[in-house]
């Protein structure tokens, strides 16, 4: 007959081993990725017309399969409204990066010169990933005129565990919690770096936002204030890393 005490000692053993059991055989999530690379040369027009330089260098998702139709359907969604005038039905990448072409040639002249200097550059990389959660990066520089190219930079995030994509305040616990930290936090860094960082984001007397793009990265939480985000003096994009060990009390994942 097992007394009190023993079946405690029993409970806590079967417990134990039932733990022990669900930890070891916790895999993690594998990741894998083809690169993706297309240029100018890649189109034969461009053999015997002047096109722009194009060079685009973005990514598939191989592993995990769950997660490769909504990482494949949002970048083909993300890339297809940056490459191609509204309206404008292409069903690949390629075909993308043809339109742009085409539109390019028709905005002005083949022998002008701003046909002989426009560029475009967009480049997707993983910036994190672990078993609950991937983030791309995408970055695009882009020079059509003028005096300054203009550059984009991009987050997007999915749910490991759902299989659906993320909002930047997605990743947050308690935006109202994590807006008053990073408040602070860039305003301690500022404080600290007024010559050193003029990247940093400078808000004066002005209201306080997070950025609409928010990003993670191996070093932290990645706060990108896009050109004129913060008010309309702004001359260039502001940015500020969060680290981990500072940031992950507020985040989700």
């Amino acid at each position: 007959m097992i007394n009190a005490s023993q079946k405690k000692k029993c409970l806590f053993s079967l417990s134990y081993i039932a733990l022990f059991f669900t930890l070891s055989c916790t895999k993690d999530i594998k990741y894998e990725f083809d690169t993706v690379v297309i240029n100018t040369t890649d189109f034969e027009q461009c053999e015997y017309e002047q096109c722009p330089e194009v060079h685009i260098e973005t990514l598939a998702l191989l592993q995990p399969p769950t997660l490769k139709t909504v990482v494949d359907t949002a970048l083909a969604r993300y890339y297809h409204d940056l490459l191609t005038i509204q309206g404008q039905a292409v069903p690949s990448l390629r075909q993308d990066v043809q339109a742009y072409l085409n539109n390019a040639q028709t905005a002005y002249p083949e022998d002008s010169i701003l046909s002989e200097t426009h560029e475009l550059e967009i480049t997707t990389l993983p910036s994190f990933y672990n078993n609950d959660i991937l983030s791309l990066q995408t970055f695009t520089y882009e020079y059509a005129g003028g005096a300054h190219g203009y550059s984009k930079l991009y987050y997007h995030h999915f749910d490991v565990a759902t299989a659906l994509p993320l909002s930047p305040l997605d990743l947050i616990k308690d935006v109202p919690a994590f807006t008053a930290f990073a408040k602070a936090y860039i305003a301690q860094k500022n404080a600290q770096n007024q010559a050193q960082q003029s990247e940093l984001p400078k808000f004066g007397n002005q209201k306080f936002i997070l950025p609409e793009v928010i990003g993670l990265t191996g070093e932290g939480v990645h706060l990108y204030y896009q050109l004129f985000e913060i008010n309309d003096f702004q001359q260039q994009p502001a940015e500020v890393i969060i680290p981990w060990e500072l940031a992950q009390d507020y985040l989700r994942f």
